[in-house]
């Protein structure tokens, strides 16, 4: 388990030097990369998150909630307002009635294009399909025809490590991985290569040992999958 102020002391210890040359500024700015450089290199179920609200009849446009692109991570008070995120699937259904769940295929944007060809005419309907049309809008298709609730996957990155918010999930139960990810920042400030490589070496072990466990173990079902099993080398008698 590291702490904000535990890491900060941690990183200036391993890079032997103070404040004066690792200022507080940037060892936000070590802090804040290593964590997005984590967020994209392994996919923890902490940055699963769901988003849910209504369409609007006759408008192909979904905002997605709690999107914010403008706010930087380390300024952030809550960890439902974020920026960077990628969809896992979604979902529309009617509140009402037996509210059968659809599911929305993922489409490229250029189908959306040849499939809205006039689409201030467009006949409306039940959505099938969605693709990505910025950042923080999917489109849908066909056009609702209705006010749809719908359910939105996503992976975003958790609250950043910051001195308003002492611990992550990661801090708490990665703190190698994010130790490792830092001084990687740090030794390329600092302008030494060998020492970067050395914990570019760590980070990658370290990271190794968490993708196996969260997306191996964790994802294992022992009944279907059965129990895991490692081979270990042995002499001969």
């Amino acid at each position: 388990m590291t702490t904000y102020t535990e890491l900060v002391t941690q990183i200036r210890d391993y890079a032997e030097t103070d404040d004066a040359v690792l200022t507080t500024v940037i060892i936000n700015d070590i802090i804040e990369h290593s964590e997005k450089r984590i967020f994209r290199d392994v996919e923890l179920d902490v940055y699963k998150g769901y988003e849910s609200g209504d369409t609007q009849a006759n408008n192909r446009f979904v905002k997605v909630p709690g999107y914010d692109a403008s706010t930087p991570l380390l300024t952030r008070t809550t960890p439902t307002s974020f920026g960077m995120a990628s969809i896992r699937y979604v979902y529309i259904y009617l509140n009402t009635g037996t509210k059968t769940r659809h599911n929305l295929e993922l489409v490229e944007a250029d189908f959306m294009s040849e499939y809205y060809d006039t689409p201030e005419t467009g006949s409306a309907a039940i959505p099938r399909y969605y693709s990505i049309w910025d950042m923080g809008t999917i489109a849908i298709a066909p056009t609702p025809n209705a006010v749809y609730k719908f359910e939105i996957g996503i992976t975003k990155q958790e609250l950043g490590l910051s001195s308003s918010n002492a611990e992550t999930w990661v801090s708490v139960n990665a703190p190698r991985v994010l130790l490792y990810a830092c001084l990687c920042e740090a030794f390329k400030f600092l302008k030494a290569p060998q020492d970067q490589q050395v914990y570019e070496a760590s980070y990658q072990e370290a990271l190794s040992a968490l993708a196996q466990e969260q997306l191996g173990k964790k994802r294992r079902d022992e009944f279907r999958d059965g129990s895991l099993r490692v081979t270990l080398p042995s002499n001969q008698p």
